[in-house]
């Protein structure tokens, strides 16, 4: 399993008037790069241990179905349906 640090930032406001206010949820390093000027706080860290692989994730009790193919398309082609010319 990998760990993963998360931690509260505090992100700019909209208005763009220099206030602050904190993430409504933790964000990872990675992430807080969405909001240029984020400010991590240090002492919210928080450490999730993540799976990495399909044997890890069973022996935690996630079941993930396998995946459907998608539905066929049906009626005309979206060429046809413009009228091709």
């Amino acid at each position: 399993m990998r760990s993963i640090e998360f931690f509260t930032y505090l992100l700019p406001t909209d208005a763009g008037d220099g206030e602050v206010r904190p993430s409504s949820r933790k964000l990872t390093p990675w992430q807080a790069i969405a909001w240029p000027g984020a400010m991590c706080v240090e002492s919210s860290r928080e450490v999730r241990q993540c799976p990495e692989s399909a044997e890890e994730r069973e022996a935690l009790g996630f079941h993930a179905p396998l995946a459907k193919e998608p539905p066929k398309a049906r009626g005309r082609s979206p060429a046809a349906a413009l009228g091709s010319r």
